[in-house]
């Protein structure tokens, strides 16, 4: 069961997104915007081809549109998947920095040092992540790792 269980986590966030498999969106009554039709072609077109027990490999080849699949997984309670997510999110590079900051920088239960972790990945392109790292020193949970990203970044 928990092989599935990010399979199911990326079926439900593509219906929360109102990423409908038919296309027709899946708002509800949300006042959301509804989300860009590529990114949810991008994700749907994942889904539908993504190996049994690896919905997350290979999401950054699709793009800075699996962002927000990639940050809701990196965040979830599945230890592989976050990892999984994390290191997509960095494959993904600069682009995916502020995204990155933003978990950094929440209130989120998990991910905060995944997201720390995934910003020393990316290396000096993830500079304008410097405050949120900088910040994320007086977390003893995250110390070492905004400690290690900030050295991957450098000055």
């Amino acid at each position: 069961m928990t092989r599935r269980m990010p399979a199911v986590a990326l079926a439900a966030v593509t219906l929360l997104a109102g990423c409908a498999s038919d296309g027709a969106g899946g708002g509800g009554g949300s006042d959301a915007p509804a989300p860009a039709p590529d990114a949810c072609r991008t994700v749907l077109e994942f889904r539908a081809a993504a190996p049994e027990g690896e919905p997350v490999r290979g999401l950054a080849g699709r793009g800075t549109g699996t962002l927000p699949v990639l940050v809701y997984l990196m965040t979830g309670e599945d230890t592989a998947t976050a990892m999984a997510a994390a290191e997509e999110a960095a494959r993904i590079g600069g682009p995916a920095v502020p995204a990155l900051a933003g978990v950094l920088g929440s209130k989120a239960p998990r991910g905060r040092g995944w997201a720390a972790w995934a910003l020393g990945e990316i290396g000096p392109a993830a500079r304008d992540a410097r405050p949120a790292l900088t910040a994320a020193l007086t977390d003893p949970e995250l110390r070492a790792a905004a400690t290690e990203a900030l050295r991957k970044i450098g000055e």
